[in-house]
């Protein structure tokens, strides 16, 4: 991992692998995977995000109820700090991006997809392995698009409204449900 060095001593460390920022398509046939979306974390004092995603934010607004499969697109970007501008939430892109990257966007520090729980039938997502500080929670349901080399441009949050933002205590496991009952 770039940039990565321990010292001596004894430690448990997570290394946490972003997909959706760190691999990506090099052609048809050949996937590369680049250290983009790499995190090394100290697993005694990381934190973890989870919860409920309301399924009606999928499909209740438009371009998100065009979609052919409102199960598909949908995201959780998740930013370092609070208070930040949403004009300058930017999707997944690194600095190879070959299309023009606006200035002062913010690059997601983690990314995860909602995922249907087989047993309740709900919509639930999971960060784990957070160094404590504080983070805003975006929503967006049309990112199908999001490539992991360039800035596509995708309007996060959508709907709009969809920001949320807490504060992570080294170790805390915190609950955060995303839609009309957040509870952030």
């Amino acid at each position: 991992v770039p940039g990565f060095s321990m010292s001596s001593g004894t430690g448990r460390y997570t290394v946490e692998f972003g997909l959706a920022q760190s691999l990506y398509q090099a052609d048809a046939d050949t996937y590369r995977l680049t250290s983009d979306g790499i995190r090394v974390e100290n697993s005694d004092d990381s934190a973890n995000v989870s919860g409920l995603v309301e399924s009606s934010l999928f499909d209740a607004v438009s371009p998100c109820d065009a979609k052919p499969d409102p199960e598909a697109g949908n995201r959780l970007y998740l930013y370092e700090g609070i208070n930040l501008d949403e004009e300058k939430l930017g999707d997944v892109f690194n600095n190879n991006s070959g299309t023009v990257i606006p200035p002062d966007t913010l690059a997601p520090f983690a990314i995860t997809y909602p995922e249907k729980n087989d047993l309740t039938g709900n919509w639930i997502y999971a960060f784990g392995y957070l160094p404590e500080g504080d983070y805003t929670l975006v929503f967006a349901c049309d990112t199908a698009a999001d490539d992991a080399v360039d800035h596509d441009g995708l309007t996060i949050p959508l709907p709009d409204g969809q920001v949320y933002e807490f504060s992570l205590a080294a170790a805390e496991e915190k609950v955060c449900n995303i839609g009309a009952d957040s509870n952030c």
